[in-house]
């Protein structure tokens, strides 16, 4: 139904990305502005100098000890796999992946359900790792926090969705879940929450009912919640409320990256995993 402003609005988000001043930033800036863009590019194409761009930008990655940093494993997985793809690997990424695959082949021959995402990303990695399987063992029950609204149970339920489904590949028992989530993912958008209704249009892309009215209404909310130059989220007056500068593109990073994952996902669930 928004194909095409979708694929207009992560071009946009693209270019804002592009032009971040990152210079002396952390790891994590870094990770998640390289991971919007392959998102947003294993969507919506590539531009023309995308895969010049990519390893040039992932040259900017600071070195860092992997014992002494906290990194979302996704984001360093799927950062890493798309720069592996155009020649170029990070030497504290490649160490980080690296543990990831010998911590899930230590363990056991089975991977836990809950680190059936991770075990896949580090495959496609080129990572040994053990096979999580098509189906997982682990039903989802519906938690009375997520019938009830509560912000925090909702987001560990979609967590776990994408974790032990792995973003929608595998086969697992949802429950009721499914049938709540179009109608939160609007909710939390009325109270204009980015973070948890693109969390919550994920899930619903993962589950198979993106396509029902209330999961479209929220998909066009995200849509206006962009800005001119590219960047999604916060209203100055909200940031000044926050105690944040409006003109601090810091504020806009994570809402921007949610947004761009959100739309990709809802057009392509699965892309995070899809082969090569």
């Amino acid at each position: 139904m928004w194909e095409q402003r979708t694929n207009d609005a992560m071009a946009k988000a693209r270019g804002w990305l592009r032009e971040l001043p990152l210079n002396g930033e952390g790891p994590v800036f870094h990770l998640l502005r390289l991971f919007a863009l392959t998102v947003i590019d294993g969507e919506a194409g590539p531009d023309l100098d995308h895969d010049a761009a990519l390893p040039r930008l992932g040259e900017a990655i600071p070195d860092f000890d992997p014992r002494g940093v906290s990194l979302d494993p996704v984001l360093v997985l799927v950062t890493y796999r798309a720069l592996r793809a155009r020649g170029f690997e990070h030497p504290s990424l490649k160490s980080l992946v690296h543990s990831y695959g010998s911590a899930l082949s230590s363990d056991s021959a089975d991977v836990d359900d809950e680190l059936a995402l991770v075990a896949r990303l580090c495959r496609l990695c080129g990572v040994d790792a053990p096979d999580p399987g098509a189906t997982a063992a682990r039903a989802l029950q519906s938690p009375a926090g997520l019938m009830a609204g509560d912000r925090a149970e909702t987001l560990e339920t979609c967590r776990l969705m994408l974790m032990i489904s792995a973003c929608g590949t595998r086969r697992m028992d949802l429950g009721d879940v499914p049938s709540l989530l179009p109608g939160l993912s609007l909710s939390y958008a009325m109270e204009w929450d980015m973070e948890a209704a693109t969390t919550l249009l994920r899930a619903c892309a993962y589950a198979g009912v993106a396509n029902e009215a209330c999961s479209q209404w929220a998909w066009e909310w995200v849509l206006d919640q962009q800005r001119e130059d590219g960047r999604f989220g916060l209203l100055a007056p909200e940031t000044v409320k926050m105690g944040r500068d409006p003109a601090d593109w810091r504020a806009y990073l994570g809402p921007t990256v949610s947004a761009a994952w959100c739309l990709a996902e809802m057009k392509r669930p699965g892309l995070l995993v899809a082969p090569d």
